[in-house]
């Protein structure tokens, strides 16, 4: 088995569907995973994680369609609340795309080392019916300082940008940033933004003197303000190599 139950809640009130919406699931879980886990409680049709587009990593929930509402129903009744690896999941109706429940998404930074997900939770709660809370964490498990709280409608969101951005948390020594995160489409922008970053430092690896169109640099500098510090740093380090090797060919020559 992949988990335990713990603090099953009660079922949701029947909702006529076969999709599913799957939040809090572990960074590490695959789709197959979830198929071998979900197939327990039916036939599932389809399973599909969402990832970052840029990075590939899995952003906490995933949709499963079961062939018949009845499965879909058993499911939930089941599973939500399931423990896997090391979190308990939410499993509930996927709700139809509306204009209503778009954009209601928000990044967050500037959040204390120290908090954890229920606490950051806690905080936006009070604003509407929050449908995922993530903090983001590195390799060893801390806390990056950032996250997303993903409400039920844009107007709760939007409520909580009113109410929560700018305020300093008790213990923190910066303001809480709260804003809507950034659509598909943005971070497309910015992946091509990083991938053109990665060209230019690739080309001073292999020549130093490579020289960059002014405006292309000037773009570049508004989405990366340490590319100017790369770059300087990369011909530091073509100036140390030489050095080096001109020491070397001196010591031969002894």
């Amino acid at each position: 088995m992949y988990g335990s139950y713990e603090s099953l809640n009660s079922p949701a009130p029947r909702t006529p569907t076969n999709n599913l919406i799957v939040n809090y699931i572990p960074p590490l879980v695959n789709e197959q995973e979830l198929i071998s886990l979900f197939s327990l409680e039916g036939q599932v049709e389809s399973v599909k994680i969402v990832r970052d587009k840029c990075t590939g990593q899995c952003l906490g929930y995933a949709f499963i369609k079961y062939s018949s509402e009845k499965d879909a129903y058993k499911a939930i009744c089941r599973l939500n609340g399931y423990r896997l690896h090391n979190k308990c999941i939410k499993v509930s109706p996927a709700r139809p795309s509306t204009p209503a429940i778009k954009d209601a998404n928000l990044y967050v930074s500037g959040i204390p080392k120290h908090m954890t997900q229920a606490h950051l939770e806690g905080i936006f709660s009070p604003f509407g019916n929050i449908i995922t809370c993530k903090i983001l964490t590195d390799n060893e498990g801390h806390s990056r300082g950032v996250g997303f709280v993903r409400y039920n409608y844009k107007t709760e969101a939007e409520v909580a940008v009113r109410n929560l951005n700018k305020i300093i948390l008790p213990g923190a020594c910066q303001p809480l940033q709260v804003k809507f995160a950034e659509k598909p489409s943005q971070r497309n922008t910015t992946c091509s933004m990083y991938d053109e970053m990665n060209k230019l430092l690739s080309l001073y690896r292999i020549d130093p003197r490579y020289k960059i169109d002014p405006a292309i640099l000037s773009i570049l500098k508004q989405y990366f303000p340490s590319l100017e510090y790369a770059l300087w740093k990369e011909r530091e380090r073509e100036r140390e190599r030489d050095i080096t090797k001109k020491y070397r060919y001196c010591i031969a020559q002894r």
